[in-house]
């Protein structure tokens, strides 16, 4: 996105759009055999013929920027590095589509206040920065003959075409973008947005500021307040405690550990499944009041949802061994954990096999179990046009074995969680046995969402 000369207001470009009616007609092929609409999902007329497809139709491509480039260099810090060859990418599903020229002009005006989203990467021989340099992030629109209840179903699938996941790697030469955002109209009205983050410029917290901030500048409420950290590990040891509890997050495999490794990414789009699986707050609660009563202790939410996901999933494997369980935190608010022991650690691998290293969690042999708990991150604030999310997840293009999430269900109530497994055990966890493990503590009376009794494999 650029400025009109000689105006203050984002400027963006059409690359793509329907052909009109003096155009030659578009070819017949089976993209387009769901047939002819009579106006976008929001009720304007179409230009001329237009199709809805079973596959998703490119129809808008923008580069959307600030306008203006602050220069500003972030140096990455040793954790940042280690984990620079790492995407993260979500889905928001809204059921009313937002005006797309609004929320790009909204996109433009909060990368002005974080503008590493928009910038690139840039290797040093000691380092990897961040270059403020404001040359954009992609926004592409597209439409799709499909429905909200299809839509969430099919976030199940690695590699849905929801997200234009950013290829983290390849970053590292400067010329890729560090965010991607891609577009979905539905024929049944909704819109689903898909994000791609680069893991460098910041974790969940970071990008749900930029959210916050592209709301607030579409809705025209007041801007969260933003700043840019130049120097993570600067930053970091002025507030880190000299101790903590000395045992570090990452490992480096050895050689016989990372063929191992490097085998179950290979295998993963073919061995795993992903299991979307659907608890009510009353659901929630029963757990928590069962699960702590026998404890004879305080617990949260996030400590029995987790005891009880994976003690069923265990059972359901016959796997009676013992297992670790890692579940990554917001560090924020836990200083003092083991950041400065992370340091260390990497410090003594040194920056040139930083990209060997892999957090703890990440243990298939082992059956390890991570568990993200994206819960209270305020997914369901982000709001266009005075619509607020339906439904919000994460999305992966590769199947990790034992990773999962953990965030808000429909509408901000109950949770989803999502869960990586072998093909096998994914099955039994749809089955009814696996069904009535898992939702041992549900009234049978219980009326469920509309849209989780019409997603088939939502368990």
């Amino acid at each position: 996105m650029t400025l009109a000369e000689g105006t203050d207001e984002p400027r963006h470009d059409l690359v793509r759009e329907c052909p009109p009616d003096d155009s030659p007609p578009l070819p017949f092929t089976y993209s387009h055999a769901l047939g002819v609409l009579g106006g976008w999902p929001d009720g304007a007329p179409f230009d001329g013929r237009c199709f809805v497809s079973a596959w998703p139709e490119l129809r808008q491509a923008r580069t959307v920027r600030a306008g203006r480039a602050p220069g500003t260099v972030v140096r990455c810090g040793l954790m940042d590095t280690m984990l620079a060859d790492i995407p993260v990418s979500v889905v928001f599903v809204y059921a009313s589509a937002p005006d797309e020229d609004r929320m790009a002009d909204g996109l433009a005006r909060a990368l002005a206040q974080l503008p590493v989203f928009a910038g690139r990467l840039r290797e040093t021989p000691d380092s990897l920065e961040i270059v403020c340099d404001d040359s954009g992030v992609p926004m592409m629109s597209y439409e799709l003959d499909g429905t909200l209840a299809a839509t969430i179903g099919r976030l199940a699938l690695p590699g849905s075409d929801y997200v234009d996941h950013v290829p983290a790697p390849a970053t590292r030469a400067g010329e890729l973008p560090l965010l991607t955002v891609r577009i979905t109209r539905l024929s049944d009205g909704g819109m689903v947005m898909g994000c791609s983050w680069h893991h460098a410029v910041g974790d969940m917290q970071t990008f749900m500021l930029l959210m916050r901030t592209w709301s607030a500048c579409v809705e025209g409420t007041p801007l969260p307040d933003t700043y840019v950290i130049q120097d993570m590990d600067t930053f970091l040891e002025d507030r880190l405690p000299t101790e903590d509890s000395g045992r570090p997050g990452f490992r480096l495999p050895s050689p016989e550990d990372a063929v191992e490794v490097n085998r179950e990414l290979e295998n993963a789009v073919r061995a795993n499944r992903i299991v979307q699986a659907y608890f009510s707050d009353d659901e929630v609660s029963r757990i928590r009041a069962e699960i702590t009563a026998a404890a004879r202790q305080r617990l949260s939410t996030n400590d029995v949802l987790c005891g009880h996901l994976v003690s069923t999933i265990r059972r359901l494997d016959d796997d009676p061994e013992g297992r670790w369980l890692a579940i990554p935190i917001n560090i924020r608010r836990y200083l003092g954990l083991n950041i400065r022991t992370n340091r260390a650690f990497l410090e003594s691998v040194g920056r040139s096999r930083l990209r060997e290293c892999i957090p703890i969690g990440f243990d298939p042999a082992q059956r390890t179990f991570t568990t993200t708990n994206w819960t209270r991150f305020g997914v369901y604030d982000v709001v266009f046009d005075g619509e607020a999310p339906t439904f919000f997840s994460p999305a992966t293009n590769l199947a990790l074995p034992w990773v999962s999430w953990l965030a808000e269900g429909f509408h901000n109530a109950g949770y989803l969680f999502m869960v990586a497994l072998p093909a096998k055990l994914a099955s039994r966890l749809r089955s009814t046995e696996g069904r009535a493990a898992l939702h041992a503590y549900r009234d049978p009376d219980e009326e469920l969402p509309e849209l989780v009794l019409s997603i088939k494999k939502m368990v």
